[in-house]
């Protein structure tokens, strides 16, 4: 009840005449909305040992985000208006190592390891020698492929039909999709736009070996929307999915230091029923961040955490 009709209901009641011994019991009713609002207070300050549901997820800026989109396109339009009549130099090279990544995605996508093996070393080569005049073309050939990876991906949801292209710039992307769990009936990829796009550039970069080049690294909204979505949609069931969103969420920290990790941690380990492990993970967490959003959360896990600790008998940490 708010304040003020707390206050209205006390004087209303206190002002009430009553004779006998009625006007010994006068204005009880108010004193007992203040004692309830009071113990409500306190009791929402208190930890309580609760068994968490999933832990904190990470919330990427969505106005940065679509600023990458927006620039991924500019560089994509950049790649589509420039002539194709040049037969030598970075643009002639460019072209090549397009066609080679198609190829790619086309044996990924029937499973042809035997081609895949083959084509694996001219993919390095190639990337390796555009790169000596900068990262530019390889930046703009990813977005361009990203373009019709999005598209195409679109098109499958609509019709049913996985294109050739789809086939080729996503490989087997569909055959993935399905043993993760991420289609939902009658064929729709549970996943935004933004989390296929950053899929589709983790992929670019695992085929052509840039793993450890800057420039083609995921921004950090990329990944923590990449990082959400796998938390949230694991491809386990059970304990499996705990395990699962144990190893990502370590990952998740490594890019995003400003990620409760030893929250999720403690959540994790909770759900696994690790009482004494998630005890130190939470108790952690708190000592390092005694203040903010999840305070009185971690404090109501650390509660079940000590109370299963305990039922299992372990020493407390």
């Amino acid at each position: 009840m708010p304040l003020d009709r707390v206050r209205w209901w006390t004087v209303s009641m206190t002002a009430v005449k009553e004779g006998g011994w009625r006007r010994h019991l006068g204005g009880w009713q108010a004193g007992l909305v203040v004692v309830t609002v009071v113990g409500l207070a306190m009791a929402l300050g208190l930890p309580r040992a609760v068994t968490p549901p999933d832990f904190p997820l990470p919330v990427p800026d969505g106005r940065r985000l679509r600023t990458i989109a927006q620039q991924d396109e500019a560089l994509a339009e950049q790649l589509a208006r420039s002539p194709e009549e040049e037969r030598e130099g970075p643009a002639f090279e460019l072209r090549q190592l397009g066609a080679l990544l198609r190829r790619y995605g086309e044996a990924d996508a029937v499973g042809d390891t035997g081609a895949l093996q083959e084509l694996r070393g001219p993919l390095l080569r190639g990337a390796h020698n555009l790169l000596q005049g900068g990262p530019e073309g390889l930046l703009r050939l990813r977005a361009y492929q990203r373009r019709i990876f999005l598209r195409e991906l679109g098109r499958w949801e609509a019709t049913g039909q996985e294109s050739e292209e789809l086939r080729q710039v996503g490989g087997g992307i569909l055959r993935a999709l399905r043993a993760e769990g991420w289609v939902q009936p009658p064929r729709r990829f549970v996943a935004g736009e933004h989390v296929r796009a950053a899929l589709f550039k983790r992929r670019f970069a695992e085929v052509l070996g840039l793993q450890g080049r800057p420039e083609f690294a995921l921004d950090l909204e990329e990944s923590r929307a990449l990082h959400g979505f796998l938390l949230a949609h694991p491809p386990a069931q059970g304990s499996g999915a705990w395990v699962f969103r144990l190893r990502k969420l370590e990952d998740l920290a490594t890019v995003d230091p400003s990620y409760p990790r030893k929250l999720a941690r403690g959540v994790a380990l909770l759900r696994l029923g690790q009482g004494a492990a998630a005890v130190v993970e939470l108790r952690e967490h708190l000592a390092e961040r005694p203040d903010g959003p999840h305070t009185l959360r971690a404090r109501n896990y650390l509660a079940a955490a000590v109370e299963l600790a305990e039922r299992q008998g372990g020493a407390m940490p």
